[in-house]
């Protein structure tokens, strides 16, 4: 398997930052008015090179973990409105890992 890009620890569940995406905004599809800080996202990790890993959704390159991916959606979410955030948190179950949060 491969690693992040950014955090270095092993893809265990592979996916775009597409597939990504569309499970983020499923999530806030009630709050539109958030669907920016997704997009946030996205250009962020843009210019993150691909570890050569392959979605296993649509198979498009993956550039990093789910867990580093939605950590920083999470924290830019804490920003605007701290119960999203935690909602999004217990969703994505960012909180079983804090070892990653200084790392993403």
């Amino acid at each position: 398997m491969e690693t992040c890009s950014l955090c270095e620890y092993e893809i265990t569940d592979p996916r775009c930052m597409s597939c990504l995406k569309n499970n983020a905004l499923e999530f806030l599809r009630n709050r539109p008015h958030l669907n920016k800080e997704v997009e946030t996202a996205i250009e962020k990790f843009e210019k993150v090179e691909s570890n050569g890993t392959r979605c296993i959704s649509c198979s498009n390159k993956v550039k990093v973990c789910d867990y580093c991916f939605y950590s920083f959606i999470q924290k830019r979410l804490k920003e605007k409105n701290i119960t999203v955030s935690e909602e999004f948190n217990k969703i994505f179950r960012l909180n079983i890992i804090p070892v990653f949060q200084s790392l993403c």
